[in-house]
């Protein structure tokens, strides 16, 4: 197209960043004289503002879906339409976020078309056939269908909606949705409430659950906000919860890279990419105390290749939590720093099921024994512990665990509570002890935090150690004891094997 025709400027429509740089590699000899520009999410305010420049050269902009609506980019002559976009797309079963590349619907093809000729006649060419147009969905699909349900239903319950006579998901699929979530979706995001704590037997809400839904967040981080209160660590939690809420606020300019790499390294934390978020808010919370003027806080990002845009979002959100806890009286800000347990053990609180256990050099061990491999973005990708923690689980090429931290194994018990499964094997008599004990295995999600202790196993089946007892410490004379029935005991039988003989 390039070739063919002289004037006009071009949009391409792309499904994500990774197919974006291989197609601005391949128009490597057109450079010269075009302007060929990504445009994508991730990219600077700077690097967006290129594509709305006036430019002697023919402009090729290549885009992701935020080119169908969120901007206008004037003087567009040729769309070119992949008819694939990104999506991202939570799957209850396997517990994941999932961004797989997928068709869109006609109104999205329709809208990408739009772009072109906004002054002029304009051109659309797609890359694929009248055929698969016309087999597309219609419409793009509600977003409460590809969703975690979880605070949906938190809000639901916490007002009394649903079937007043039915409980737990039959009580949630009565209610008359526009687009009705499968019953599949409804069950995990029950689940989910249950593993957070927020549920009683009869799967209503109980105390702590309550309390969540007075926060209007995702429940995980309502749950790790509550945490955070009984850690005294909230100042900490607030501003990584609120960071969490973002995109990435570093800034990697594709001519700068290295540049923006080398003045990251001072925000970073060798054990937490949560703890570098806070490195980063603490850093720009302090320069902003100090300049309070907005365009000397944008000379500090700018040096510091960091999103003015994305820090000031971030400020935003954690004002308005600050507000809502506020408002719920749970603001309780506490002066002394907490330590690292503190804070990571409230994070984990709403994150329990995104803990992993390395398992070879190169990968981990997720909950329900998913594969899972660190983000190369990571702080940890090279250097992380036997146990992380991770804020998602993003499936691309591969399950990637995204912003992760070092963890204690120790701290899985405690949390997981209820959600924890012991295996009991081996009941013996300790002569030590003087009891009946058990061997005991301890998982959580199918990974084992405990791999043996010894328990007292009357615990588990009195019965049954009662039984081992009188043969083990009793019959077979084992247990160490003066007490006078035992001593009489071994007196009589050694008179009945005295007969014997």
């Amino acid at each position: 197209l390039l070739d063919q025709t002289k004037d006009g400027d071009l949009l391409a429509f792309l499904p994500g960043e990774q197919e974006i740089r291989e197609v601005l590699e391949r128009l490597g000899p057109y450079h010269q004289d075009h302007l060929i520009l990504p445009l994508y999410g991730r990219l600077t305010v700077k690097e967006q503002n290129r594509i709305f420049r006036n430019s002697s050269q023919r402009k090729v902009v290549v885009a992701t879906n935020i080119a169908e609506t969120s901007l206008t980019i004037p003087g567009i002559h040729y769309v070119i339409d992949s008819g694939t976009a990104r999506i991202s797309r939570y799957l209850p079963r396997k517990r994941i976020q999932r961004l797989q590349v997928e068709l869109i619907a006609q109104s999205n093809a329709l809208q990408r078309a739009g772009r072109a000729g906004r002054v002029g006649p304009g051109v659309c060419i797609r890359l694929y056939s009248e055929e698969v147009f016309q087999q597309l969905r219609e419409y793009a699909e509600p977003e409460i269908l590809r969703s975690n349900l979880a605070g949906v239903i938190l809000q639901m319950l916490s007002h009394g909606l649903g079937h007043p006579n039915k409980k737990g998901p039959d009580r949630i699929a009565s209610f008359p949705f526009m687009n009705p979530p499968p019953i599949s979706a409804i069950r995990e995001g029950f689940r989910l409430l249950d593993e957070l704590g927020a549920l009683d037997s009869n799967q209503q809400l109980n105390r702590l659950g309550r309390q969540m839904a007075r926060l209007p967040i995702e429940p995980q981080i309502a749950r790790m906000l509550l945490e955070a209160l009984e850690e005294h660590a909230l100042r900490e939690v607030l501003v990584i919860a609120a960071g969490l809420s973002i995109q990435d606020p570093r800034e990697y300019p594709l001519e700068e890279k290295e540049k923006a790499r080398q003045m990251h390294r001072s925000f970073v934390h060798p054990n937490s990419d949560f703890l570098t978020l806070l490195n980063i808010w603490d850093s720009y919370h302090d320069e902003w105390e100090s300049l309070r003027t907005e365009n000397k806080m944008r000379k500090f990002c700018k040096k510091h290749y960091l999103s003015f845009v994305r820090l000031r979002e971030w400020r935003d959100i954690h004002r308005q939590l600050s507000m809502v806890l506020q408002e719920a009286g749970l603001l309780k800000l506490k002066q002394e720093p907490p330590d690292y347990g503190a804070i990571h053990r409230s994070i984990l609180s709403g994150l329990l099921n995104c803990i992993a256990q390395k398992a070879e050099k190169s990968f981990y061990r997720g909950s329900g024994g998913k594969d899972i491999y660190i983000f190369p973005g990571s702080t940890l990708a090279k250097r992380a512990g036997n146990w992380v923690l991770a804020a998602e689980q993003v499936e691309t090429s591969r399950l990637f665990a995204r912003k992760v931290a070092n963890i204690e194994v120790e701290w899985l018990e405690q949390l997981g509570g209820k959600l924890c499964r012991s295996i009991y094997s081996e009941p013996h008599f300790n002569e030590e002890s003087g009891i009946v004990e058990a061997s005991e295995r301890v998982t959580l999600y199918g990974l084992t935090i405990v791999p043996r202790r010894n328990i007292p196993f009357a615990r588990i089946n009195r019965a049954e150690a009662t039984r081992h007892f009188i043969q083990e410490a009793l019959v077979s004379e084992r247990l160490r004891s003066r007490l006078p029935f035992f001593i009489n005991n071994k007196k009589l039988k050694q008179q009945l094997l005295d007969q014997d003989a």
